[in-house]
Formats: C-alpha cells, structure tokens, sequence
C-alpha cells in the first residue's frame, strides 16, 4: 500500500506527537514525584531535628548508655508520632540502636550491612528510601502498607552529629497528592499535544482537500499540466511552512528535556526523539527549496561580493557541529580575490550542503579541505574534500539523484533527506556550471564550476 506526501507527513507527525507526548508526560510525573518526596523529607527532617534540641541532650545518644534514657527517649518518641510517622529508632553515632519498640533490637548494630549508608548519613546527609517489609528490623511495618524510611542526623550546638533518628513515614497520603498532580499534568500536557495534532490535521485536510479538486479538474485538460504542478509546489510550501511551526516547537521542548536528570534509557529514548525531529526539519527545510527552484529562481545580484567571505559565513554557522566533532577545516583560498554576482542565498545553500555533508561523513577528529581556485577567465572552481566514509562505488551513479542515500550512511543511521546534492546539482547546473565528485572509502571530493560573473547583469 502507498501512502501520498500528505498520509506520509502525517504519519510521521503523529507518531512523532505520541513519543513526545509519552516522554514528556513519563518525565514530568517522575520529576513531580522525585519533588514531593525531596520536600517531605526536608520538613521531617527540620521537624526531627527541631524536636531533639528541645527534648534530648547530646549526652543521651552515647552507645554507652544504651537502655537507660528509654523515659526521655518514650517523651521524645510521642512529640514525634503523628498519623503518618508511626514509629522511630535512635542509633548512636556508631550505629547501635539506644532505643526501638523492639527492645530486642536495642544495642545492636543494624548498619552492619550497610556500612555506606551509615557513612552518607554521618556526612549530614538526610537519607530516605521506600521501607521494604522483608527486611529484619521491619515486621512491625507488613501492617502500614508503603512507608517512606528516613534516617535524620541529630546535631546540637557544635554542629557535630551526636547520633542518627530513623522514622517511617506512611505514603498513603502523599501518594494520593502526587497521584492528583501528576495526573493533572499528564492530562494537560496531552489535551495540548491534541489540541496541535488537530489544528495540524485541519491544516492537511484542508490543504489536501484544495489538491485533489484542483487534481481533478486538471486531469481533464492535458494542458494544464504545469498549472497542476503549480499548484502542488504551492501545497508542498504552504505544508511545510506550517509544519515548521510545530516541529521547531518540539524540538525546543527536547532540547529543554535534556538539562534534566534522565535515566540512560530515558537518555536514549530523548536523542531517538530528537534525530527523528530533526529528520522532519531538515525534509521540510529540503522541501522548501526544492519547490523553490524553478525558473525564475536563477537571478543575480547587482553587484559581486566575496567567495571567501561566503565560506568563512558559512562556516560559522556551522561552527558548533565542526567543534562537537572536533574536525579539522582547512580554507584555502585563490591567491588572488575571487568574487562572484550569482545570487547569494542560492551559492549559501550549495557551499552549505557541501560543507554539511563533509562534516556528518567525516569520523570524529577527520579533515575537512576547502579550496576555491581560478579556473580560467571566465570560471572559478571550488572543491570539498573531506576523510569520510565515502560512496559505494556501485551507488555513485545516483549520488545527485532525488532522496538517494548511501548504504553505508543508512547503516550509520545519520539523518538525512537524500535532497542536498540534488539541489545542489540543480542549482549548478541552473547558473551554467557543472558539478563532479571523486569518492572511495578514504573520502570524498566533491567540485564544481561556476560562472565569474554575469556580465547582463
């Protein structure tokens, strides 16, 4: 079964719309659950610490006096208890419980599997984690469902930690809370992601709707062929346009995204979104060039400028990927000054994709070579040589061929449209000049010819 343009977009627009959706959705509830919990814990902890400076003294957390400050210890335990925090224990600072509802616990060492837990909380770290009831020391908890248990270090006036409180805390309640918050954002960020998806569907529809009558009644005059194909590229531009909009929108959002703290899979899942958003971007960009390529396309500018000054611009603005890749460029320019009046967006976008080629095929610490030379009076010649991974020589026939990729650059999963050397290809060729390459797996080098100047211009 084959799918038109439109189907095509749109189905890439929708499933793009749910794996963001599912992500940001997954990552905002984790982000909301992780901030409860942060906040809970510190107000116990001010709470546990505050209580213990006003009931105990740093004298009755010593291991030596384990089982005789139980009175002061029980008056200390009932300001603590509340309808959430059901139980505690107090350890010395070498991890010896002074005090439990288990007496038998009282004087033994629970920490002596947990010798780095111990140590993070004798740091001044408040340490928290979800109570799992198979452990020895929490029979007592089976009865409350999920519990939060929290270790709090008790300090006293000289800020020296004289002993560590341990309490459990019932999630009930604050599970309910996170539950509602999360599942208010979750349904806002969805109706949101709909509200696009549905405004993006009408665009389509409506857009899709103008082709097909304009189709129809085209069909019925040979001759009005070319208003037909008109009318498409005016379709392909106004889709694109409005593509645009909400595709750069999600890629701010990813881009967001990553300043937070991620798991590795929620990592990978992040770029997987982020390469197929770019993949969009660049086929719509592409797009709109390709439908902006015709006849009248082909102009000058009234007055020469500088080739040079166009690849060091060029450049630039590809100066972050050159960096990421750490890619060695090297310009070297005509012994005199070479300038040309062929329109400069249209030699910005050939220089451009050259260059941007070079840089996605070349391998981390590659080289990059730039030369622009005289070719003769009437001629300049410009070469990109980069040490990438090259064109199978069986697939070079089609290199500027319309959505061709090579093999070997699918295999390495780099994004693209397979529209750049074609519309360099056109555009050389539409300025009068002609367009070569030369490839193995060492590299390529691509060259071309283009015109001095216009002299009608």
């Amino acid at each position: 079964m084959k799918f038109s343009l439109v189907q095509k977009v749109l189905i890439s627009v929708i499933v793009l719309f749910v794996a963001t959706s599912i992500l940001v959705s997954f990552l905002v509830a984790n982000k909301i659950k992780q901030g409860f919990l942060i906040e809970q814990k510190r107000n116990i902890a001010e709470f546990v610490q505050n209580q213990a400076k006003q009931h105990l003294k740093k004298e009755d957390f010593q291991a030596s006096s384990q089982g005789k400050n139980l009175a002061v210890f029980d008056k200390y335990k009932d300001e603590i208890i509340t309808s959430e925090i059901v139980r505690i224990k107090i350890y010395s600072e070498e991890g010896v419980v002074l005090y439990s509802d288990e007496k038998e616990l009282i004087g033994q060492k629970l920490f002596a599997e947990e010798p780095e837990e111990l140590q993070e909380i004798l740091e001044g770290n408040v340490v928290a984690n979800i109570a799992k009831a198979d452990k020895k020391e929490n029979v007592y908890e089976k009865d409350f469902g999920q519990l939060l248990e929290i270790y709090v270090p008790v300090y006293f006036d000289n800020d020296e930690i004289a002993g560590i409180v341990e309490l459990y805390y019932k999630l009930e309640l604050l599970n309910t809370e996170i539950t509602q918050s999360q599942l208010y954002l979750v349904v806002s960020i969805s109706i949101i992601f709909l509200i696009l998806f549905f405004l993006l569907y009408l665009i389509l529809r409506n857009a899709s709707k103008q082709i097909i009558e304009q189709a129809t009644q085209l069909k019925k005059d040979i001759e009005k062929e070319k208003e037909y194909s008109s009318l498409k590229d005016e379709f392909i531009t106004m889709s694109s346009h409005q593509l645009r909009t909400p595709a750069n929108v999600i890629k701010w959002s990813l881009e967001l995204l990553r300043e937070a703290k991620l798991t590795q899979e929620q990592k990978e899942l992040l770029e997987s979104s982020n390469a197929n958003n770019e993949k969009l971007i660049a086929i719509i960009d592409n797009l709109l060039k390709v439908s902006n390529i015709k006849p009248d396309y082909f102009v000058f500018e009234k007055e020469n400028y500088s080739l040079e000054d166009l690849v060091k611009e060029v450049l630039q603005s590809k100066k972050e990927k050159i960096n990421k890749k750490q890619i060695e460029i090297t310009l070297l320019p005509s012994e005199k000054s070479l300038t040309t009046n062929i329109k400069n967006e249209a030699l910005t976008t050939v220089i451009g994709n050259l260059i941007d080629n070079a840089i996605v095929y070349t391998p981390e610490k590659g080289k990059v070579q730039i030369k622009i030379t005289q070719k003769d009076r009437g001629h300049q010649q410009f070469m990109v040589a980069d040490t990438g991974i090259g064109i199978p020589e069986k697939e070079q026939k089609k290199v500027f061929d319309k959505f061709f990729r090579a093999s070997n650059a699918i295999e390495q999963k780099n994004v693209g449209s397979g529209l750049s050397l074609y519309i360099v290809k056109t555009i050389i060729e539409g300025y009068g000049g002609k367009i070569w390459f030369e490839s193995s797996n060492k590299g390529s080098k691509f060259m071309f010819e283009i015109p001095t100047t216009n002299t009608t211009a």
